[in-house]
């Protein structure tokens, strides 16, 4: 799902903010990261201290819990410059998260 969320952050800001389909989607896609990253052992996630691992399972909670004080716009800012890095280490986590 990360790698679907990042089709939305090459969108420019005002076509992200105008479509509601673009944003739901994105939505979306960061509430699985969200879910599935909660389930990853904490030892796994100490290999990649680079990534605000709480941080991205709190969005998860908001956008699912609180979704109507959802900011778009903060959404977007994290697709285009969180969700790179989330990636990479996602990438390079993931057989070890396979593995057990």
């Amino acid at each position: 799902m990360a790698w679907r969320a990042a089709t939305y952050a090459a969108l420019d800001h005002d076509t992200f903010a105008e479509g509601s389909e673009a944003r739901y989607s994105a939505a979306y896609c960061l509430i699985v990261v969200g879910e599935a990253l909660n389930n990853v052992p904490a030892e796994v996630r100490a290999l990649a201290p680079e990534i605000e691992w709480r941080a991205v399972i709190d969005m998860r909670h908001v956008l699912v819990h609180a979704y109507w004080r959802t900011d778009y716009a903060v959404v977007h800012e994290v697709l285009r410059r969180d969700l790179g890095p989330l990636i990479e280490a996602i990438d390079r986590l993931l057989p070890l998260i396979e593995g057990k």
